[in-house]
């Protein structure tokens, strides 16, 4: 791997959204998940992003999956489980 690529790699690893790994880490999950599913799973998807806020993680991740479903990106079929929008 040259040295270029490995720049480039933490360049694009660091400039990931909020949105950008919530909505990847809920289009990789079978159906609807619950939000503690959900935290786990964008932990270890971005640890980059959890690293500055680890105590408004989960509030941050809420704040976002909700967005998302205003958006139509995400769906909401019960309390406190969210899923990827479909389509």
């Amino acid at each position: 791997m040259s040295p270029d690529t490995t720049t480039n790699e933490k360049a694009s690893a660091e400039s990931k959204s909020w949105n950008d790994v919530v909505l990847a880490v809920l289009r990789q999950q079978d159906g609807s998940v619950h939000l503690s599913v959900l935290y786990s799973a964008v932990r270890r998807a971005a640890p980059e992003l959890v690293k500055g806020n680890p105590d408004w993680t989960n509030d941050k991740i809420r704040q976002v999956v909700q967005r998302l479903g205003a958006r139509g990106l995400a769906v909401h079929p019960k309390i406190g489980y969210w899923g990827a929008a479909q389509g």
